[in-house]
């Protein structure tokens, strides 16, 4: 059986100018690196406040 394709990501305050794949020079994000070298770059993401 194929593993699903679902891609979870929990950050606290974390915008995507935060990641080093936007070209962040301090915030260091390898996984994101990997994901998007291999052909995949999230443009739309969903968001909950819980307040």
């Amino acid at each position: 059986m194929d593993r699903p394709n679902i891609l979870f990501v929990f950050a606290d305050d974390q915008s995507w100018l935060h990641t080093s794949v936007f070209g962040d020079k301090v915030v260091k994000t390898p996984a994101f690196e990997r994901i998007a070298e291999e052909g995949v770059l999230f443009t739309h993401s969903n968001v909950r406040e819980r307040r």
